[in-house]
């Protein structure tokens, strides 16, 4: 049996079996044998009959005593009775007849089900929800225990695991050398369904964890290999003279970290192959900068540089910002959003189709098959992890090969970007500019809020301005939760009836939302209530004081992204998160924002609450089904083995064409093929 075989060629797979399992998205033996346990459940430990309490669920094995099947209101009830060395217990099947057929006096048997007192009876019984009879082949110490669909039982699935691990041929697709300290794949993929002993579970875990990493590096290292080997990208030649006229008109000086940045992207885009850069910075950092830079040098070498947002709301921002910065020095920006008139979208895409250097900003408009753009020479993606992978290569695709800045403001661990962005170089902003002060975070238990409400509408009063965050927007959507539009009529009749409040949530059209920040960014409003929409990129420098409500409510990133939305101007700020924090997690969150403002350590705090598989979001968008097994949080040294091991591999054979390495280039073209085909579909 080959594990790429469909899972209806493994005996004892039905038609319907298929259906079954295909609900599982299971379509392969490599599905199936990959289907992990939830957990294992030690039959050596199971209680005795005797042992266990009326109404308790009860799992053990026991001997069959004798059976019989009655006819109860037109419904067959077959009764068998079960003991063990403690005692006896009666075992109930409804509308099952065949059962009876399946055990006879002696046969020894796994039962899982409630155990129940039957007063008619005056026994004991078991409403039975999964039995397995006792073979050579059944699991006498760990059993796994599997996530299960309607139809499928755990006795099943682990007879078609077992035939597929029994059945596959191949016990090992890698040299013995790299494999060191580790099971062999075979024995690896039985013992973890089927261990002799938790040690033995453990040690297959190690191993499977090391392969995901191993197909993830090698799969990283050789894109990227690629890409640099057999991809072109036509040079940037800038001499920064356009970069320097707009620094000129800036009311402060670049931070070193921003330099040190700029000039490591001039470097990438001075050769012949397409720079592929991420750029980290923490809130207030001055990416924006960074960005202008690298754009200026596509537009002073005679080609058009493109920023992509993830909203509307931060394109029309940045639109606007450039607009005011570059026109003065003869830099033409054009706005491509979703909400244009058909007049302006055919004058937009009319300049795009042109051959003149410009910087173009826009949304997921930009990635449109109908958005036709010459001579793109650079394209920044600003807070790249809001974007799928595939919308990122299909703004790619706009250009010939043009050279790629990924940018963001959400900090991300130097693990995870070693692991999750092998592909790309990196550059972290690492100083914030002289003039930004940290913002003071401040934990306010829920029923003291009205007191910050009052501090907050005597400093809107005094000129200062205010945001006040909810998660929801309608009442409706959680009754435990207060929501924007609620709130915003109260306060706007109570605690800030003598200021101006505006009101912003995603419900509203793009031109209602920028009407609200525009009024808001010039002071027209003194108070803006919101929801989350306002956590990406949304800058005013004269919003000094936030409160965030039911902050424990918010992930640590998505608390952190909205504390950055004040501070960013001279005064010193405060952020207050209203909250009552029940979990552990939850408390743990509020604490990390009240102890530091420093992204890095939070991202550092937020890895270590949730682990890996959740810090990144739509990065990981498509990995789940690659990152199975492995850990991002706690496999730290068998995620290095597996880096020295990639790196071994591709140094020996780049396209892995050696008969040793067959194995390995087979499973990396079923694996990524899968996970794009589930991303396209």
């Amino acid at each position: 049996m080959l594990w790429t075989q469909a899972v209806s060629t493994v005996p004892g797979v039905t038609r319907q079996w298929a259906g079954v399992l295909a609900r599982m998205g299971v379509h392969t033996v490599w599905d199936l044998i990959h289907t992990i346990p939830l957990t294992h459940e030690d039959r050596a430990q199971l209680p005795t009959l005797q042992a266990v309490n009326r109404r308790f669920p009860l799992d053990t094995t026991v001997s069959v005593w004798g059976h019989l099947t009655t006819i109860h209101h037109g419904d067959s009830v077959t009764r068998v009775q079960l003991r063990d060395a403690s005692g006896s217990v009666g075992a109930l099947w409804f509308r099952q007849p065949h059962v009876r057929r399946l055990f006879r006096s002696g046969q020894r048997v796994y039962v899982s089900g409630k155990l129940q007192w039957d007063e008619r009876h005056g026994m004991r019984v078991i409403h039975v929800s999964d039995y397995e009879l006792v073979t050579a082949d059944t699991p006498t110490g760990l059993a796994p225990t599997y996530a299960l669909v309607k139809g499928m039982t755990q006795r099943k699935l682990r007879q078609l695991i077992r035939t597929s691990l029994s059945g596959i041929r191949q016990s090992e697709y890698l040299p013995a050398h790299h494999i060191q300290g580790y099971l062999r794949w075979g024995d690896a993929m039985n013992a973890m369904h089927f261990p002799p002993t938790a040690a033995a579970h453990q040690a297959a875990r190690a191993r499977l964890a090391f392969d995901e990493w191993l197909w993830f590096y090698v799969a990283t290292q050789y894109q990227k290999r690629q890409n640099q080997a057999g991809q072109r990208s036509d040079p940037l030649t800038a001499s920064g003279q356009l970069f320097a006229g707009y620094c000129a008109r800036l009311p402060y000086t670049l931070t070193g970290a921003q330099q040190r940045v700029i000039a490591a992207i001039q470097s990438d885009t001075r050769r012949a192959c397409p720079m592929n850069r991420l750029v980290q910075g923490d809130v207030g950092c001055g990416k924006t900068d960074v960005a202008v830079a690298a754009l200026l040098m596509a537009v002073e070498s005679g080609k058009k540089g493109v920023l992509m947002a993830p909203t509307d709301v931060l394109a029309t921002q940045h639109y606007v910002k450039l607009s005011q910065l570059l026109t003065p020095i003869g830099v033409s920006v054009v706005c491509l959003k979703g909400a244009l008139s058909s007049r302006e979208r055919r004058e937009t895409l009319a300049q795009l189709a042109q051959e003149a250097p410009l910087i173009v900003v826009g949304t997921q408009a930009l990635v449109q098959a109908s958005v036709l753009m010459c001579q793109v020479g650079l394209i920044v993606v600003d807070e790249q992890h809001r974007f799928g992978v595939l919308q990122r290569l299909a703004l790619q695709d706009k250009g010939q090969l043009p050279h790629a800045l990924y940018m963001t403001a959400t900090p991300i661990p130097r693990s995870l970007v070693l692991t999750l962005y092998r592909d790309l170089d990196h550059s972290v902003i690492d100083e914030k500019p002289p003039n930004r002060q940290d913002c003071e975070t401040v934990y306010v238990n829920t029923r003291n809020a009205q007191k910050v409400l009052d501090y907050c509408a005597h400093n809107a009063a005094s000129g200062r301005q205010v945001y006040v965050v909810y998660p929801v927007i309608e009442e409706s959507e959680s009754h435990d939760l207060k929501a924007a539009t609620v709130e915003y009529e109260r306060l706007c009749e109570t605690v800030f009836s003598s200021v101006q409040v505006g009101l912003l949530h995603g419900r509203l059209s793009v031109s209602e939302k920028q009407a609200i920040m525009t009024a808001f960014k010039s002071g027209e409003l003194a108070v803006l209530i919101s929801t989350t929409v306002i956590e990406v990129g949304v800058d005013v420098p004269n919003a000094s004081m936030m409160v965030i409500y039911h902050a424990e409510r918010f992930g640590l990133s998505s608390l952190h992204q909205l504390r950055g939305r004040v501070g960013r101007g001279s005064d010193a700020a405060t952020c207050f998160l209203v909250a009552n924090p029940k979990t552990p997690s939850a408390k743990q969150r509020i604490q990390a924002m009240v102890d530091t403002s420093d992204g890095f350590e939070i991202a550092q705090r937020d890895l270590t609450i949730r682990g890996g598989g959740d810090v990144l979001g739509t990065r990981q968008s498509g990995m789940s089904a690659l990152f199975r097994i492995a850990d991002m949080h706690h496999d730290d040294p068998i995620r290095d083995d597996a880096g020295r091991v990639a790196d071994a591999i591709l140094a020996e054979d780049p396209d892995m064409i050696s008969d040793q390495y067959a194995g390995l280039k087979q499973r990396l073209e079923y694996q990524f093929d899968a996970l794009l085909y589930n991303q396209l579909n």
